[in-house]
């Protein structure tokens, strides 16, 4: 027990001196790193025991790395969430310092919490950038520049505010322009003539008339074939509004996009290849807009015709087809009917000639096994 207690009080007496811990810095702690006489101990605890160098009592699960990708401080998460951290754009605009001064700090380098696919973000402790930057700038260099910043924002933001505030005069007065235009304009067309109201009225009734007529029109044309009158048809709209197209084509076109929605699988396969050019179709939006529509109508006339070629395989008779397939449609698949008839004829001749070049082989394999008899009886005979 003596013993003991005598390498304990020699332990003891070694561990409290500042050269045994002077010695461990140099040994266990990379250059760079240096501290005052008195914190020998405390600073090699923090990078050998690697715990947290703010609060020393938690062990420090987070690293921080210097530029060579060396742990030189650890920090607990408690200590982390108390806004001992700044992040590296923060640290430039606050401090006034650069990229290669920050090179020079330890920092945490975490994924990006805002875009996933963007660099790493790096958070430096504020104390450690804070004495950068005096060290850099002198405490009255940095006063200045923060000073200096301040009043660059402040003018800024004065710009800015005079620029939206002149932006809105300027509205303003073009809103008061129009509603003096239209004003004048009304004044002119009243001077003129003294029934513009009554004149208005009667224009518009007799345009509503003329809506409602071709609207009236266009239903008994649609139910004739069928047909009910679509609120999502651009087609009929235009006809009913502005009295865009001729009638009978826009039934006969009813009629067809009626049979390829039910008869068919046309949206399938429409559904299909915009999703396999969505990329040409989407990617590329210029002033021109009919460029892209058109591209889109191209789909739709391709869909259509494979749609109608695979309902023909299915429906080859024309004597079945029921009174929904429209005329257009009937005459757009003839020439298809006969090519359809043509392979079928090709089909049947070559099954047809397979079948007699089998026949001809089981007949010559008869003759020849009937041949064989014959010579075998004779044979027999003799």
């Amino acid at each position: 027990m003596q013993v003991l207690s005598l390498a304990s009080q020699l332990a003891k007496s070694v561990l409290d001196k500042d050269a045994f811990w002077s010695q461990q810095l140099s040994i266990h702690l990379p250059k760079g790193i240096s501290a005052t006489p008195g914190e020998y101990k405390e600073t090699v605890l923090k990078y050998v025991a690697q715990v947290c160098f703010i609060c020393n009592r938690s062990p420090g699960k987070l690293r921080m790395e210097d530029a060579n990708g060396r742990v030189v401080k650890s920090l607990c998460k408690e200590c982390k969430n108390k806004e001992n951290l700044i992040t590296k754009t923060l640290a430039k605009s606050t401090w006034k310092v650069n990229d290669s001064d920050l090179a020079k700090l330890p920092a945490l380098v975490q994924r990006n919490p805002h875009y996933h696919s963007a660099a790493s973000m790096q958070l430096f402790f504020v104390d450690d950038v804070k004495q950068l930057s005096l060290a850099k700038h002198g405490e009255e260099g940095l006063a200045k520049k923060i000073a200096r910043s301040e009043n660059l924002k402040k003018k800024r933001e004065e710009t800015k505010r005079v620029a939206e505030e002149k932006a809105h005069e300027a509205h303003l007065a073009f809103i008061k322009k129009i509603e003096d235009d239209k004003k004048a304009a009304l004044e002119a067309a009243l001077k003129a003539n003294p029934n513009y109201f009554e004149d208005l009225a009667r224009e518009k009734a007799e345009k509503d008339a003329a809506k409602e007529a071709r609207k009236v029109s266009l239903v008994e044309a649609l139910q004739k074939q069928g047909l009910t009158l679509r609120s999502d048809s651009q087609l009929c709209s235009n006809y009913i509004m502005e009295g865009t197209g001729n009638i009978s084509e826009i039934v006969q076109i009813m009629a067809e996009m009626n049979f390829y929605h039910a008869k068919t699988d046309y949206r399938e396969l429409l559904r299909g290849i915009i999703n396999n050019n969505r990329d040409v179709i989407f990617g590329y939006r210029g002033e021109d807009s009919d460029g892209e529509r058109g591209d889109i109508e191209e789909y739709k006339v391709v869909a259509r015709n494979r749609a109608l070629k695979n309902w023909l395989w299915r429906n080859k008779d024309p004597e079945r087809w029921d009174s929904s397939v429209p005329q257009s449609i009937r005459k757009a698949t003839e020439p298809m009917l006969e090519s359809i008839r043509s392979k079928k004829l090709a089909v049947e001749k070559k099954r047809k000639a397979k079948s007699e070049q089998k026949r001809q082989r089981k007949r010559q394999k008869k003759n020849e096994a009937n041949n064989n008899n014959n010579d075998i009886n004779i044979k027999n005979n003799n």
